[in-house]
């Protein structure tokens, strides 16, 4: 599969440059990035749903992180 990469000015000539330092064509850098960086577990973040309640201000979080999340 084919796919264009749009990056900046400076990105592409970090890129070109480390190619050629490496002596392999800038797409197979890519494919190692992305292979490694897509291959990694990321977190994601869930909302507590705090936002939605206009009562609750900050000075609450331990208690309202207790209610969502239990005691831990």
């Amino acid at each position: 599969m084919s796919q264009a990469v749009y990056l900046s000015d400076e990105l592409a000539r970090q890129l070109k440059d480390a190619a050629a330092r490496m002596g392999k064509p800038p797409e197979a850098l890519l494919e190692e990035a992305l292979t490694g960086y897509l291959s990694r577990p990321h977190r994601q973040f869930v909302s507590v749903g705090a936002g939605d309640d206009p009562s609750l201000d900050a000075r609450q979080t331990r208690e309202i992180l207790k209610i969502a999340w239990g005691k831990r």
